[in-house]
């Protein structure tokens, strides 16, 4: 077996073997990054993605990202492991612990403090591997959902529209004024905002919304790292 970084060549057998492995028992998710498998990593600063490879078969792939975020009251390097995937006539052979062992290699070399990780409810072998590697569950987040049936008139105390680039001196202070002091969080500003939005694929102003009543902003609402 042999472990290497990904290359743009293997996009398209990447998301063959992602299709092929869902995730969960009680809700299975199926995901495909496409049309670029990378697109996903992308969105981070400094990213890796590795595969385990055999008779020039690609058997696994996991990626890793790194960022600076409070922990503890003090800025820290974070790692995140995310997107493991391995064939189904490969499991059991120990290929999610060798792509483990490797991100951990460069996380470590790259002085991070700490590295975390997200399992689906109901995806046992997932939290039997990370348990058995040393990780440990933190806490479980319920992702809530709603359903939508019809447009509806709904109250609000003022406009709701799609974020402007001008809102840049703005949002960065309410989002560190919200979340400041929560462990995970990096202080952000206009400029980090700006290079966030532009470097994510598939993420524009569009996709932000602000509320605001006359001149003064009250909210904004979106998806930020």
């Amino acid at each position: 077996m042999n472990i290497r970084e990904a290359l743009p060549a293997d996009n398209d057998e990447l998301q063959k073997l992602q299709a092929k492995c869902p995730q969960g028992r009680t809700i299975i998710v199926s995901i495909v990054n496409t049309p670029d498998f990378f697109a996903r990593a992308k969105a981070y600063r400094s990213y890796k993605i590795f595969v385990a490879s055999e008779d020039d078969r690609i058997i696994g792939s996991a990626a890793c990202a790194i960022r600076d975020g409070i922990l503890n009251g003090k800025l820290n390097r974070i790692g995140y492991e995310f997107q493991y995937f391995t064939s189904s006539d490969c499991r059991g052979r120990g290929v999610a612990k060798q792509l483990h062992k490797q991100i951990e290699d460069y996380l470590s070399i790259q002085e991070v403090t700490l590295s975390y990780l997200l399992v689906m409810e109901g995806n046992l072998p997932a939290k039997r591997l990370f348990e058995g590697l040393g990780f440990k569950l933190h806490r479980s987040l319920v992702m809530t959902g709603l359903p939508i049936f019809k447009k509806m008139e709904v109250p609000s105390p003022g406009n709701i529209r799609p974020m402007a680039w001008e809102d840049l001196e703005i949002l960065p202070g309410l989002l560190n004024q919200t979340w400041q002091g929560y462990d995970f969080y990096e202080p952000t500003s206009a400029q980090g905002l700006r290079k966030f939005i532009s470097q994510t694929p598939g993420l524009g102003v569009e996709n932000l919304l602000v509320l605001e009543k006359g001149s003064e902003t009250l909210a904004f609402l979106g998806f930020c790292d």
